[in-house]
């Protein structure tokens, strides 16, 4: 194997350009845009796609081809900067375009398997790369695309590269599939849902309703009694936006703080509570999760959470699995109010929202019987951690010069 140093991202393209947007439309003339949300786990998700009227300066210089690689350029979010995933093309016979908060890589075939170059992005190496390479502008983040293309990457032969990609392909297919499992028990615990209460947006099982803001209380302080006995270096849970894992729903991290270092400018919540993200596009994404396991009960968050705290009416696993219903994030988002990319879902929306009301007892049957869901992609997540482990430890080895 041959090794001749380091290159520069840009020195390995063919090119590296801005997406496109255009009028809404949704006739034979609009063509289906993916946007930053539609990269989920390095790879795309086709379920949400935008549609567009493609301004025809852009309809084939902008057109998407297989191995292109989309990177997330601005959000409202500094954990989606540089997000990344290859485009395979679904084979649906459509022509697939990528928006202007995203960006376009493609490999010169001649200097680099578009694989290899999507592998660096998105390895633990590539992620290091990206600290410091974003600013704000008006709340919105942006990648410095001068830094990011400057960043070197191993430099190997192409018949090399596609040799290591083969076996990184290899270990990611077992990482997608554990994934494929863990998104299915999603899929399970909405379907239980959905056999018991049926659809929140047609309550075919009439149940009674009432506002969300009647049933729950809506960023509520701290129980008086957990309140009491907070002192300054009192150790509390901290959850930040990239704490919650949006594909389980659940919190994924957080970290040990003296209360005197988050009580004021964050978000409160105590076991029990249900976190909801109210920007964009985590909400969209599904960022929500019932707080568990908090040091001393307490915890302190992002101020982009709502916090729904269960009463007599709605318990925690109800009121978790309605906010996280489809029907629901729809709604929500037609709420937004702000700016692009600092969208938010706004507390009224949650107060007067119509939500069905079943009874507590049934809402019970409910948690029980999703708990043992939960059991089950509780164990695929490990194993998805082992998968996790595996990926980067092979990638790891790849990018230092010592693939096996």
């Amino acid at each position: 194997m041959k090794i001749s140093g380091k290159r520069k991202l840009r020195t390995l393209l063919l090119l590296a350009d801005s997406g496109t947007w255009g009028n809404e439309g949704n006739g034979p003339e609009a063509a289906p845009v993916l946007r930053s949300n539609n990269i989920q786990n390095y790879s795309l998700d086709f379920t949400d796609v935008a549609y567009r009227i493609i301004p025809k300066k852009d309809k084939e210089r902008r057109r998407l081809v297989g191995g292109d690689i989309l990177v997330t350029k601005s959000s409202g979010s500094p954990d989606l900067i540089g997000k990344c995933c290859l485009f395979v093309d679904p084979k649906d016979s459509k022509q697939y375009y990528f928006s202007n908060f995203t960006t376009r890589l493609r490999a010169n075939p001649k200097e680099a398997d578009p694989r290899w170059i999507f592998y660096w992005l998105s390895s633990d190496i590539g992620r290091k790369t990206l600290c410091g390479m974003n600013s704000t502008t008006s709340g919105l983040r942006n990648l410095n695309m001068n830094l990011y293309l400057d960043q070197e990457i191993l430099a190997l032969s192409v018949p090399e590269q596609r040799r290591i990609a083969t076996i990184l392909d290899k270990a990611d297919a077992i990482r997608r599939k554990r994934q494929e499992i863990i998104e299915q028990t999603q899929t399970l615990t909405q379907a239980i849902f959905l056999n018991m209460f049926g659809d929140p947006a047609t309550n075919p099982k009439h149940w009674p309703v009432d506002r969300l803001g009647k049933i729950t209380e809506i960023n509520p302080r701290l129980n008086l009694c957990n309140a009491n006995i907070l002192k300054p270096k009192t150790i509390v849970s901290f959850v930040p936006m990239s704490g919650i894992n949006e594909t389980r729903g659940v919190i994924a991290l957080s970290e040990p703080k003296q209360y005197q270092e988050v009580c004021k400018g964050y978000t409160p919540f105590q076991d029990g509570d249900v976190l909801f993200a109210k920007i964009t596009p985590c909400m969209q994404n599904g960022k929500a999760a019932i707080a568990s396991n908090l040091i001393g009960g307490v915890g302190f968050g992002s101020t982009e959470f709502h916090v729904l705290r269960p009463s007599q009416l709605a318990i925690s696993e109800y009121l978790f699995s309605f906010v996280r219903h489809p029907t629901f994030r729809k709604e929500a988002e037609l709420s937004f109010t702000g700016t692009a990319g600092q969208q938010r879902v706004p507390k009224s929306f949650l107060e007067n929202y119509r939500c069905p009301r079943p009874p507590v007892e049934l809402q019970r049957e409910f948690s029980t019987r999703v708990a043992k869901v939960w059991a089950l992609e509780e164990k695929q997540t490990k194993n998805l951690e082992q998968a996790n482990d595996l990926m980067s430890s092979l990638a790891g080895q790849a990018f230092k010069g010592n693939p096996r």
